[in-house]
């Protein structure tokens, strides 16, 4: 009886620790999955930048959001694009457009993903050189390539998994 209880304890433990495992794979798998999709559209939407603008920063946006003006859509329409994490941890891109009536601007929100914890744009210039965080009118034309790292944190448990993508 007794080896018949410890072999029974043996194979629950091998049940939990397989189901824990699977847990964390699939956790680990929809955060790669949400943050390779958000970084992809960032990346699709920054390379249609015609011009980078000075970023604004209101009580609900990151300190370092990027703004740049660009056709998205392909329909020769630009727009006002921004990327922004809020203060409950969702990726999001504003972008503004006109609506009804005519010349009335409005922003509006889309979430790309959750669970973001880091999101930072480097700014470089054509040499090469980080023009640092802090974009101003002065230096916002010398823009030629942004660097954006993402990171993702979600607990589980005892256990922390943290994804982290850069483009």
């Amino acid at each position: 009886m007794i080896v018949f209880v410890i072999f029974l304890a043996g194979i629950l433990f091998l049940f939990e620790f397989g189901l824990t495992s699977a847990k964390k794979l699939q956790t680990r798998s929809v955060l790669n999955t949400k943050i390779s999709t958000a970084m992809e559209k960032m990346l699709r939407q920054i390379r249609c930048a015609n011009k980078f603008k000075v970023p604004v920063v209101t009580g609900v946006m990151a300190d370092d959001p990027i703004m740049f003006t660009a056709d998205v859509r392909g329909d020769g329409v630009n727009r006002d694009i921004m990327f922004y994490r809020t203060t409950a941890d969702l990726l999001c891109t504003c972008e503004r457009e006109e609506r009804e009536p005519p010349n009335e601007l409005e922003w509006t929100d889309n979430e790309l993903a959750k669970y973001v914890t880091v999101l930072t744009f480097e700014y470089h210039d054509s040499t090469g050189e980080p023009l640092g965080n802090e974009i101003t009118e002065d230096n916002r034309t010398s823009i030629r390539n942004v660097d954006i790292r993402i990171t993702a944190r979600r607990t589980l448990g005892s256990n922390v998994i943290e994804i982290t993508k850069t483009g």
